[in-house]
């Protein structure tokens, strides 16, 4: 297992610990100075998404070579021009699973087949499980009761605002839908990053309070701060609203794990290169706003979005 991002670290680490075997190997790239060939016989090699390191390509061509395959999951063409370069890169390939039955044509297309080319969205099934345990995994934090009796109790639209960075919501601050729910609501915020650095540039917030796994959630107040880990999409399903962070000044995190959860998302213009965005689209809801004022403020304990958004999903998504 080779993995690239720092943000998943921990989540290998777990895998290693419930898959005990010595034939497991774990390595962080860059691999350059590790000799990669020399200490992998691998004879099928999977990638997932873009991640196409010239040493993971080697491998990849190594185990074809010895009768083996290699694979690409989660795959998207998704703002991605039709050259040269990229029929060669993912021609090395024996099989594509794309995320979407859109990205399947895109790749037919380009490569001029179709019969390697499948569709499937991995993400599913990991979200839906999670979604399922939600309860479970949340009753360990010791805010969660009292955040759960004011989310029971309230009578105006709540709303989480995930994988938020303070320096895409300036102007929410000063915005009328702010002011709204402030005073007849409940806004919780779970930072992208949880490092101190990133907690504290939330406290020139005037009202804001900031909640970690050592406190009970307090009965007053209607804007916080969570700064606990690993919880948030366990948290979506149990508002009525989402606001995704990125999209602002970077680029949009995950759409669906909130539309899987039954809470409607809502986001800012960096879109383009996300397929989640295109798959919501697809299934009429447009989660894009220019203005803070766009995400709807109603007087309703809960909008009903879910079954209208995991019903096609489910059958859409898991059938392609």
């Amino acid at each position: 297992m080779v993995f690239t991002s720092k943000s998943v670290f921990e989540k290998v680490q777990e895998f290693r610990k419930s898959h005990k075997t010595k034939n497991l190997k774990i390595r962080s790239l860059p691999l350059f100075k590790l000799g990669l060939l020399s200490w992998s016989k691998a004879q099928h090699v999977y990638l997932t998404r873009y991640d196409f390191y010239p040493e993971l390509l080697l491998l990849g061509l190594r185990a074809k070579k010895a009768g083996g395959s290699f694979n690409l999951l989660q795959a998207s063409l998704l703002q991605k021009k039709r050259s040269l370069f990229n029929k060669v890169i993912y021609g090395l390939f024996d099989r594509i699973w794309a995320v979407s039955l859109k990205d399947q044509k895109r790749f037919s297309k380009l490569l001029g087949s179709s019969d390697h080319i499948m569709s499937y969205d991995f993400r599913n099934e990991s979200i839906l499980k999670r979604v399922a345990h939600a309860e479970s995994k949340l009753e360990q934090r010791k805010w969660w009761q009292g955040l759960k009796e004011r989310l029971q109790g309230a009578s105006f639209t709540t709303m989480i605002m995930g994988s938020a960075y303070h320096d895409e919501l300036g102007d929410f601050w000063s915005s009328d839908l702010c002011k709204k729910m402030r005073e007849n609501s409940l806004i919780i915020i779970v930072p992208h990053k949880l490092d101190n650095e990133s907690i504290e540039s939330f406290r020139s917030v005037a009202g804001l309070e900031i909640i970690d796994d050592t406190q009970e959630f307090p009965r007053i107040g209607n804007l916080f701060v969570l700064s606990s880990k690993g919880v948030l999409l366990e948290l979506y399903k149990y508002f009525d609203l989402a606001y995704i962070g990125g999209a602002k000044l970077r680029s949009v995190h995950s759409l669906l794990e909130p539309a899987l959860s039954g809470t409607k998302p809502y986001c800012h213009e960096r879109v383009l290169r996300s397929s989640e965005y295109e798959q919501l689209i697809s299934l009429g809801h447009d989660p894009v706003i220019k203005s803070w004022e766009q995400i709807p403020f109603i007087s309703s304990s809960k909008i009903e979005f879910g079954d209208m958004i995991k019903a096609p999903y489910n059958d859409v998504l898991w059938r392609s």
